[in-house]
């Protein structure tokens, strides 16, 4: 029985992969505390990108900015997000600098281009709302019960 070239071709070319790969975990190893590559998170930020679906990009957050929705907003994100995000948003914080991956600067250009749609799903899939084992968030809302992502603190926390 003759194999293709071409398939003995595409399976060198995996184990090779396969070998470099796994020298590079090998030698970089799985830690916490290690910066991604750019490589890194250039594909961490394409695969994100690619999970939002289109039509959640442009919804708009339903309540209007207002200085109340504005400073209810702040109220909630200094009690249910700055423990890891900063009361800044800079994500510098004892919990936030110990999660990997790290927990997003919220100043940074990157976070802010997002729109409400794409902050909204974010907030809704990978908040501690919901929870996040790998993340080391808890899926419990205030008095242990579970907070609604479309309630409106969580949209006034968004818009904030």
């Amino acid at each position: 029985m003759r194999i293709p070239k071409a398939f003995l071709l595409a399976l060198l070319i995996v184990m090779v992969g396969g070998v470099i790969g796994a020298a590079v975990l090998i030698l970089r190893g799985f830690r916490a505390t290690a910066t991604p590559s750019s490589l890194e998170v250039a594909l961490a930020t394409t695969a994100r990108n690619l999970a939002i679906p289109r039509e959640e990009r442009g919804h708009k957050n339903p309540f209007a900015p207002s200085s109340d929705n504005t400073q209810q907003g702040r109220a909630y994100f200094l009690n249910r997000c700055a423990a890891c995000h900063g009361p800044d948003g800079s994500g510098k914080t004892q919990i936030g600098l110990n999660l990997y991956p790290r927990v997003p600067d919220l100043r940074a250009t990157a976070a802010q281009n997002l729109t409400d749609g794409e902050l909204h799903l974010h907030h809704r899939k990978w908040s501690p709302t919901h929870g996040h084992a790998c993340l080391g968030q808890s899926a419990l809302g205030s008095n242990g019960r579970r907070l609604e992502t479309g309630s409106f603190h969580s949209q006034s926390a968004l818009a904030y």
